[in-house]
């Protein structure tokens, strides 16, 4: 790897948007830090996706455990110094349970999607600070649209999802400006 070379992790790629993300990445030369709750498939997922040039890194990351947040960040920073792109990907949808309730379904969903997202921003900003063009990329959803959803030919109109469309909706507000400790 080049000092030039950009470095992302992408939050949540084993599978859907998180791994077409890394896979998009790698592809355009960026070295990836596939983020992934159960590591064994992430390294899977990594050498699926690797190519002649870029060796995608499969990482452990639970953004709902902050001691995993707190040792990647060692890690990258012993290993790399720094960090160009941070994308959160990483989110889950528990609307179609029926035997959660609805405090389970929005504690759960907040936790990963708002709270996790927050923590690991938190944790890597100093990294992202050492790079010179460093950069925040928040996956959000369209059913998050206060706008859209009040649009009567929308596409997603009839489409319920309350506590996914909440998590979203905060995420989006935390885009604005993210927390800081």
């Amino acid at each position: 790897m080049t000092q030039s070379q950009p470095i992302a992790l992408v939050s949540g790629a084993t599978r859907g948007i998180g791994r077409a993300i890394a896979q998009d990445l790698a592809q355009k030369g960026v070295k990836v830090l596939l983020g992934a709750r159960n590591l064994q498939a992430g390294q899977k997922v990594a050498v699926e996706i690797s190519t002649s040039e870029i060796q995608v890194e499969a990482v452990e990351l639970d953004t709902t455990h902050q001691n995993t947040i707190d040792n990647l960040s060692a890690l990258i920073a012993e290993k790399y110094g720094r960090l160009d792109i941070l994308v959160n990907n990483a989110g889950i949808s528990l609307d179609f349970y029926p035997d959660l309730s609805v405090r389970e379904k929005l504690s759960r969903t907040l936790e990963t999607n708002v709270i996790g997202t927050a923590a690991l921003t938190d944790a890597m900003i100093p990294l992202l600070e050492k790079s010179q063009h460093g950069r925040i990329v928040n996956v959000s959803s369209v059913l998050a649209s206060f706008t859209s959803r009040e649009q009567a030919d929308w596409i997603y109109k009839d489409v319920a999802m309350p506590t996914y469309q909440a998590s979203k909706a905060a995420l989006n507000s935390l885009t604005l400006g993210p927390v800081r400790a």
